[in-house]
């Protein structure tokens, strides 16, 4: 996606998922991706990417014990925590300043929720008002009933680039094609700046091959029963005015070196910024 205009440049479904428009249409838990939407809530409430956090391998909510994939991850400051995707860091913060409205007004910001129009079926994403702790405590990693497509994360991501929030483009003439457009809080912006740099520089998607001035964020997501749930691999980001957001269907738990060597490739291709 151009992110100065929100024009979409590429949508691609890879061919064993048959017919389902993933891209565009898709509805899949976005895992730690969603973790730029909470810390948009969070920057609103005051914090900022220094702010002290601690990351402890499990944390209980409401008697509901949620853990840590690494559970010798460390992190003290809201930025580390970012960097390395600590979950129970991300959760405690939620459970201290957020309430069961924040997440989903944040995620509205960026039009969540909110039907494209591009002359082509797609999907907005959803996130209901969450209904209780676990239900809070869930979504603020990008799980529950937290769902999004590509579209809507590279949406986000255009959002967080260029500062501004414009619905994304795709067919001249179609509703959206001249949609208004509103600014994000400048706070928000550089703190996003500032953390999904650090992911790439020495995070998540640190050594996966992502090109010099890429910001990033990385997330897998769990769903269904069961044992041996099938797991999903997602990255999302920008580039000078490229926003991406990709998944990788049934991957491996680690989430950035799987997206990561194949968004690199693109970038590459795309070339330098400019």
């Amino acid at each position: 996606m151009k992110a100065c205009t929100g024009q979409v440049l590429a949508a691609v479904n890879n061919a064993p998922l048959g017919t389902t428009d993933v891209a565009l249409d898709g509805e899949q838990p976005p895992g730690s991706t969603f973790k730029v939407i909470t810390s948009t809530a969070l920057v609103e409430r005051g914090l900022t990417p220094s702010s002290p956090v601690t990351c402890p391998p499990v944390i209980d909510v409401d008697g509901e014990n949620i853990h840590n994939a690494c559970p010798t991850d460390a992190a003290s400051t809201m930025l580390q925590a970012f960097t390395i995707s600590c979950n129970t860091a991300y959760i405690g913060m939620t459970m201290a300043h957020l309430d069961y409205s924040s997440l989903h007004d944040a995620a509205a910001q960026y039009d969540i929720g909110s039907t494209p129009q591009l002359g082509v079926a797609a999907l907005g994403g959803s996130l209901p008002v969450n209904l209780g702790p676990t239900d809070l405590a869930a979504s603020a990693i990008g799980q529950s009933r937290v769902a999004l497509n590509p579209l809507d994360l590279a949406s986000v991501a255009a959002a967080v680039d260029s500062g501004v929030v414009r619905l994304p483009r795709l067919l001249a003439g179609a509703a959206d094609d001249r949609a208004p457009t509103r600014r994000l809080p400048a706070d928000v912006v550089s703190c996003l700046h500032e953390m999904m740099l650090s992911v790439v520089q020495s995070g998540t998607a640190a050594g996966t091959g992502l090109p010099a001035g890429t910001y990033a964020k990385t997330g897998t997501s769990q769903y269904g029963k069961g044992a041996n749930l099938p797991t999903d691999a997602w990255l999302m980001g920008f580039n000078g005015d490229i926003a991406f957001a990709m998944v990788v269907a049934n991957a491996p738990e680690e989430d950035g070196p799987e997206d990561g060597p194949i968004l690199a490739g693109l970038l590459d291709a795309i070339g330098p910024p400019g």
